[in-house]
């Protein structure tokens, strides 16, 4: 029986070069791109801390919102058994008073300048805000 020979060719040097220059640069590549996606994909790094920052900053919020419920709870409760605390808030509220009191309603807007306070009545004009209030008796 004969012998068979089947030759296979060598492949140079240049060529095994190549081939592992070119899966270096697709490592490279694949690597690169993974660590975008982490960073910055859909449920990335960055992604997970924007939500961190938002349940903190929920956190804080449910926190402001339980401490205000509990100070209108204390409100109620207060309205419900103390006559002082509902006196008060008629007077605050609806401006409530008993028959021999007097309102006085005061400006919020700037001062009186020195020159109009040399003025004989006192740099008041009687329909002015700064007057006191008296209600029309009928």
């Amino acid at each position: 029986m004969p012998t068979i020979v089947i030759r296979i060719p060598r492949r140079n040097r240049k060529s095994k070069g190549r081939r592992v220059l070119s899966m270096a640069a697709l490592a490279c590549l694949v690597a690169i791109g993974g660590t975008f996606l982490v960073l910055l994909g859909d449920g990335g790094f960055m992604a997970v801390m924007k939500m961190r920052s938002r349940a903190t900053q929920l956190q804080y919020q449910i926190n402001a919102e339980r401490r205000a419920n509990e100070a209108m709870l204390q409100e109620i409760r207060a309205l419900k058994t103390d006559p002082g605390a509902i006196e008060k808030l008629a007077r605050e509220e609806l401006n409530m008073v008993k028959p021999d009191e007097t309102i006085y309603f005061l400006p919020s807007g700037p001062r009186l300048q020195a020159d109009d306070s040399a003025r004989a009545d006192g740099g008041r004009d009687p329909g002015s805000p700064t007057a006191p209030f008296r209600p029309k008796r009928h």
